[in-house]
């Protein structure tokens, strides 16, 4: 079997896993979450951030052990060798995790566009579905470099929204 070429280098797998964070945990649940938590929403933010912390450190971990692609199927597939299904529902279940994170962000996308312009939603997530799913068709690197324009325009927007909120009038000193 042919071993994957190695495109995408530490800068581009770390621009991919901020855009995951701010696009699918920022700005698209930041106002239910808001609702639901309240004044604790900094509190819910800190644990978050401490158990993503942790995670992050396990992966790294997890890939300088096993650097290969798919390190949790490999690690599962190498520690339990005769079940085997293990490995394989870890592998599922990652690829639904990601479809599910993928369509979250289409449909903050869409609701987003549609406080600007009038277009129906569903449609809209649909077809920025399309298009991102053309893009990762074309090409890996051509994707990556489409993952970091958009996660420094994301992270720009939200540096954007602190500074201006914390110069207004209205911010609690």
């Amino acid at each position: 079997m042919a071993e994957l070429k190695r495109t995408l280098g530490t800068w581009a797998l770390g621009l991919y896993g901020l855009g995951a964070i701010l696009g699918a945990g920022i700005y698209s649940v930041i106002g239910a979450a808001a609702g639901k938590a309240g004044d604790g929403l900094w509190q819910s933010f800190i644990a978050s951030g401490f158990v993503a912390l942790l995670t992050a450190l396990s992966y790294a971990e997890l890939a300088t052990a096993f650097p290969k692609a798919g390190a949790e199927f490999v690690y599962l597939r190498e520690a339990l060798p005769s079940r085997k299904w293990i490995a394989f529902t870890v592998g599922v279940m990652i690829a639904l995790s990601s479809a599910a994170t993928v369509a979250t962000v289409s449909i903050a996308f869409a609701g987003y566009l549609r406080e600007m312009i009038d277009v129906p939603a569903a449609p809209t997530a649909i077809a920025l579905l399309v298009l991102l799913t053309v893009v990762g068709i074309w090409g890996v690197r051509e994707s990556a470099l489409m993952t970091a324009i958009f996660t420094i325009i994301e992270t720009g927007g939200l540096l954007l929204v602190i500074y201006v909120a914390t110069r207004s009038d209205r911010f609690a000193r």
